[in-house]
């Protein structure tokens, strides 16, 4: 067989996956969760007014370094915009759980979302019964 083609020049391309609990299966979100190499999981009040300080914790998954984690502060601002309020120190902040270290997202191992969508069971089964946007392959 030939050898496979060489990697496109230029930037790396990136892909950016919003993931909520109440809307894909467990399964899935496992397995989508263990795929990228930066999560953000955000903390706080899940309808801050202006100006209200809000939790970020960045866990990165470089290769071959384990997991590392960063909280940052920030607000957003009436008119729409984010303003960083800086990097929160080891130990500062609220407790919450450690990391997952298996290779899954640390978002879907129990630590809750700031939000919720408020289905009804016919709202659900409404949404259960339409065709997801992805096709699973059948495993070679």
């Amino acid at each position: 067989a030939p050898p496979p083609p060489p990697p496109p020049k230029g930037p790396p391309r990136r892909v950016l996956a919003l993931l909520h609990q109440d809307l894909h299966p467990p399964g899935l979100l496992r397995a989508l969760g263990s795929l990228p190499s930066t999560h953000l999981t955000l903390h706080g009040p899940p309808h801050p007014g202006p100006g209200t300080p809000r939790l970020v914790s960045v866990f990165s998954h470089p290769k071959k370094l384990g997991v590392t984690r960063k909280d940052e502060t920030f607000t957003l601002l009436p008119d729409g915009s984010l303003r960083c309020l800086g990097v929160l120190r080891e130990g500062e902040g609220e407790e919450r759980p450690p990391p997952n270290r298996s290779g899954g997202s640390p978002t879907l191992q129990g630590t809750p979302l700031p939000f919720r969508l408020r289905l009804s069971e016919a709202e659900r089964a409404a949404r259960a019964a339409l065709p997801p946007p992805y096709q699973i392959s059948p495993p070679r």
